[in-house]
């Protein structure tokens, strides 16, 4: 009974130690819709063992995963309450430069750190300097954030946020991106309390262009060209099982970006060493299409 008593001590001991980590200078939290900042960072959380301020398993760094500005994380010491939130933010213009906009990239994310405000007060201050007060700071980490720098060129964006539940987000099903990694924070498979539908109306114009043309079988097929064009990578929109494209070497399968023009998954062809002709074919789930790259 003394061993058992002593145990029970221990356990409720170390609840009450990790309680107090999750409330420490507890402050607000953001609406579940609105604008935001968004930067990306590369961090070496979730690698030799570190964890962010959330304690995620290491595996979380494939997915994309971001950092919340202390105000809407919740605390500042510790795993804040926002830690496991799910966030779908569309991607539309760049802080430093007016002139950019685009429609084309969205990305769901799970918070796993905190960004602190004391030591990063352009951006993760209540409101930053661009006037915004949330703000999210991707890990470059997953593949999913760097095709949208590499499609952009850019670091630093303004979106519109929206928190949805983390079955939309890409390691949902993944054992190793949920939990804990020392057994310490707090970071949920779920924390879905005020999710929303996570939908956008356009930011901007021409950020894409749409393209039909006529199929082998004389029929219609439509995809989007994902922000254009690039000598090192070309991107579409299309929602079907494979997408395979045709450069003038024969057809090389495309690969899932990761992120989406609205609701169509967006498809990636990386640069093999080679120029593209002007006039490919793209194989979209079986549907032969030529067109002309925008």
């Amino acid at each position: 009974k003394g061993a058992s008593f002593w145990g029970l001590s221990m356990m409720l001991a170390v609840v009450v130690v990790v309680a107090a980590v999750m409330n420490v200078g507890v402050v607000s939290a953001q609406p579940p819709t609105g604008e935001c900042t968004v930067t990306v960072y590369d961090t070496n959380s979730y690698q030799n063992g570190n964890s962010g301020a959330c304690d995620c398993k290491a595996g979380i760094a494939s997915y994309p995963t971001a950092a919340l500005n202390t105000a809407n994380f919740g605390v500042s010491t510790g795993a804040g309450p926002a830690c496991g939130k799910c966030f779908k933010l569309h991607i539309y213009g760049d802080p430093y430069d007016a002139s950019w906009c685009s429609d084309s990239y969205e990305v769901v994310i799970k918070v796993a750190d905190e960004c602190p405000a004391p030591s990063n007060t352009r951006w993760c201050t209540a409101p930053n300097e661009f006037g915004r007060s949330v703000h999210f700071d991707l890990a470059q980490q997953a593949p999913a954030v760097r095709a949208i720098t590499s499609a952009t060129g850019r670091g630093a964006f303004y979106a519109r946020y929206a928190q949805v539940p983390c079955s939309q987000w890409a390691g949902y099903n993944d054992p190793n991106a949920n939990g804990l990694q020392t057994g310490w924070g707090f970071c949920p498979q779920t924390n879905d309390a005020g999710a929303v539908a996570g939908t956008f109306s356009p930011q901007c114009s021409g950020s894409s262009s749409t393209s039909s043309a006529t199929s082998s079988s004389g029929g219609s097929t439509s995809f989007v060209w994902a922000d254009g064009v690039s000598v090192w990578w070309i991107g579409i929109g299309a929602s079907a099982s494979s997408v395979s494209i045709d450069c003038g070497r024969g057809y090389e399968a495309m690969t899932p970006a990761g992120w989406t023009i609205g609701s169509t998954p967006v498809w990636l062809w990386q640069n093999k060493g080679y120029a593209c002709s002007s006039t490919v074919s793209i194989n979209i789930g079986g549907s032969i299409v030529s067109a002309t790259l925008p």
